[in-house]
Parts: structure tokens; C-alpha cells; sequence
């Protein structure tokens, strides 16, 4: 189970859930950090969040570990679809949420401008 960071939303990731029209996320590889961890992003379509989270061993107490959560501006989250080869069906639903007004200040942590430029060069340098 998932859980955003934001807002509390909590959801199953099964197989294929990127193509499910009522998952409550959408997950994609976004690198590995400096301890070997693979994170990956969790976007919450109930707030519009980026949640950053690496899976935990299967003994452990949370099925996951977070890192961080955030969200983009209209413009860099298109970037960051369209750089991680999102595909089109999934972007547009991703944008509505941010049309809807949720998760526009739905972070904690809100990336400026040029630390969201960073985190789409970095996660497309990693990816590639």
C-alpha cells in the first residue's frame, strides 16, 4: 500500500495500475540514490503530489520508504511527462488534477523554478 505524503490518500500499486483510469496512483523509476536505493514517484491523483518513495525489504514493518513530496507547475510537470515518455492518456489526467486546483500548493516542499529544472535534467539523465 501507498500512502501520499500530502494529503494521506493510500492506494495499491498492482500490475499494470499506470493504465487503470481509477487507480488513486501513478508510479514511475526515478534513479537510484547514493545509498543504491531505486526511488521511484508516486503522483497522488487526489492532490496533485509527487511523492518519492524506494520499496523497503519484504521484513520490514512499511512497505515503503519516503524520501520526499512535492509538486510541479502546470508547465514542469509536462516537461517531466514528456521527458519520462508518460504516455499522453496518463499526462493529461496527471495535468487535470493540477487544472482542478489540487495540489497546486499541496507540498510541503515546493521546488522553485530552478530546482524543478534540476529534478527533470537529473531524473532524465538518470533514466537514460
Amino acid at each position: 500500500v501507498i500512502k501520499c505524503q500530502e494529503c494521506g490518500q493510500t492506494g495499491k500499486m498492482e500490475f499494470n495500475s499506470n493504465n487503470d483510469p481509477s487507480s488513486d496512483f501513478m508510479m514511475w523509476p526515478s534513479h537510484t540514490n547514493k545509498e543504491g536505493l531505486n526511488i521511484y514517484v508516486f503522483f497522488c491523483f487526489s492532490c496533485g503530489t509527487f511523492n518519492e518513495a524506494a520499496p523497503n525489504l519484504p521484513n520490514s514493518r512499511e512497505e515503503f520508504e519516503y524520501f520526499r513530496h512535492y509538486a510541479l507547475e502546470e508547465s514542469m510537470l509536462k516537461k517531466w511527462c514528456y521527458e519520462n515518455n508518460v504516455p499522453v492518456d496518463l499526462t493529461e489526467r496527471m495535468v487535470k488534477v493540477k487544472a482542478w486546483g489540487k495540489g497546486q500548493f499541496a507540498a510541503t516542499w515546493i521546488p522553485t523554478a530552478k530546482e524543478q529544472r534540476i529534478i527533470a535534467l537529473v531524473t532524465t539523465i538518470v533514466l537514460v
